[in-house]
């Protein structure tokens, strides 16, 4: 039910935001970014959850620790950069927005070389072994 009570504020908020645009967009665009904010709220709960399978997981296998630390902060990375992404293009600014997702995607290249490197030795190792 939870996901109904968000989609009705995104949906009435977008409304609100689209009559304000023509008149005051500077409001409109406030409005967004804060109804942005608020409808990030309930989700914290959820992400509270994740974090906790997580980290289960990762008392009993330690050694897909580095690779769950990874996969979270990339998840983290991506939803972090769609969401300024957003922002910007509600602002107008798409250059800029698809600058940060650009960013965003070197970041989590950068983060993935190194497992990428490890996963390419385990596959020698076995094929050597």
């Amino acid at each position: 039910m939870e996901l109904f009570s968000i989609i009705g504020i995104g949906l009435i908020a977008a409304v609100v935001c689209l009559l304000l645009r023509k008149t005051n967009p500077e409001i409109a665009m406030l409005l967004s970014l804060a109804a942005g904010i608020l409808l990030l709220i309930p989700a914290f709960s959820q992400i509270q959850e994740i974090f906790a399978a997580f980290q289960s997981i990762s008392s009993r296998y330690s050694a897909l620790q580095p690779y769950l630390t990874t996969l979270l902060k990339a998840a983290g990375i991506c939803l972090l950069t769609q969401f300024a992404g957003d922002t910007c293009r509600d602002a107008g600014e798409s250059s800029l927005a698809n600058r940060i997702e650009f960013a965003g995607r070197i970041s989590i290249l950068g983060m993935a070389v190194p497992l990428m490197l490890e996963v390419l030795q385990m596959i020698l190792g076995f094929m050597e072994g």
